[in-house]
């Protein structure tokens, strides 16, 4: 029998492919540092309800203390040169596009989504650092708070593996993984056009 992990995993691997062939060419072909912003927008116009929307989970669990990511990009934000006003007029996902948390195995499979993506920020650091010129203060958000993303994912790992305990609170994680999938897919869909490649 799978762990709580290897289920989310195996679980959300379908939709984790999708959302990603949607985000992953406006990463590695974004040419300008403009465009790069627009993605990070659109970044924060999900993650800051979703935070919201998880934050107060994060507090019943003992070593969960998942790094302030709506702060880390609108900080990104203010060093590329936008206003206050302008990070503040950014379009926020409603209530209604993310998904219902009503457990904290559920919580945890919803946050499983974003505490994976913080793997793959270390990548889009470095390729953003090496062909724009990007400097750490204006990479916050790919970077983290500075604890290593791979021990974080780690700890949070252990964290699921101690909560979602039985098949119930798997079944439930899983479709919290899911819908937040869900959530990210409809997202991009409505705010990040498709880029030709080639």
């Amino acid at each position: 029998m799978p762990s709580a992990m290897q289920a989310l995993e195996l679980g959300t691997r379908e939709v984790h492919a999708r959302v990603e062939a949607r985000l992953r060419p406006h990463l590695e072909h974004v040419a300008a540092t403009a465009a790069h912003t627009r993605v990070l927008a659109v970044l924060l116009g999900v993650h800051e309800p979703l935070d919201a929307r998880l934050r107060p989970w994060s507090a019943t669990v003992p070593d969960w203390a998942p790094p302030d990511r709506p702060a880390l990009l609108r900080a990104d934000l203010a060093a590329a040169g936008w206003s206050a006003e302008r990070i503040g007029a950014v379009p926020r996902c409603a209530p209604a596009g993310l998904p219902d948390v009503r457990s904290l195995p559920e919580a945890l499979g919803a946050s499983y989504v974003v505490e994976g993506s913080a793997l793959g920020g270390l990548l889009v650091s470095r390729w953003l650092r090496d062909n724009l010129g990007l400097r750490p203060d204006q990479l916050r958000f790919y970077l983290g708070d500075g604890e290593p993303a791979r021990r974080r994912f780690r700890a949070f790992g252990g964290c699921v593996e101690r909560v979602v305990d039985g098949p119930g609170a798997v079944a439930a994680a899983v479709d919290a993984a899911r819908r937040t999938f869900d959530a990210f897919e409809r997202w991009f869909a409505r705010h990040v056009p498709p880029v030709s490649v080639g």
